[in-house]
C-alpha cells in the first residue's frame, strides 16, 4: 500500500505511542481480560477517540485509511485491546456499533 508522506508520519506517530503506552502491558491485558482504562484515557488525550469527527466539532477528520492505520497499530500490539470504532453518526442513522 502506498501512503502519502503525511500518512506515513501519522502511522509512525501512532506506532510510537502504541509502543510506549500499550506494548509494555499488552500481554497482561490480553491474559487478564481487564479493561485498561488508563491506556484508553491516554489514547483520548492523543485524540484517537475523535479521529473521524469533523474538525468543526473538534475532531481530527481522518480518512478511513488513516483511521485504519490506528486500528492496525493497536491490533498489532494487543489482540484484545478495545479499539476505537467507526460509527455512522449522520442524521437519521443509528449510532450503535
Amino acid at each position: 500500500m502506498l501512503l502519502t508522506e503525511k500518512q506515513k508520519a501519522l502511522q509512525l506517530n501512532i506506532r510510537k505511542n502504541v509502543q510506549k503506552m500499550l506494548v509494555p502491558r499488552a500481554d497482561d491485558i490480553d491474559r487478564s481480560n481487564k479493561f485498561p482504562l488508563d491506556i484508553v484515557k491516554a489514547f483520548i488525550k492523543e485524540g484517537y477517540m475523535k479521529t473521524l469527527a469533523p474538525k468543526e466539532y473538534g475532531g481530527l477528520e481522518w480518512s478511513t485509511l488513516e483511521f485504519n492505520l490506528l486500528v492496525e497499530e493497536i491490533s498489532k500490539a494487543s489482540g484484545s485491546m478495545p479499539r476505537p470504532r467507526k460509527r455512522n453518526t449522520s442524521p437519521g442513522s443509528s449510532t450503535a456499533p
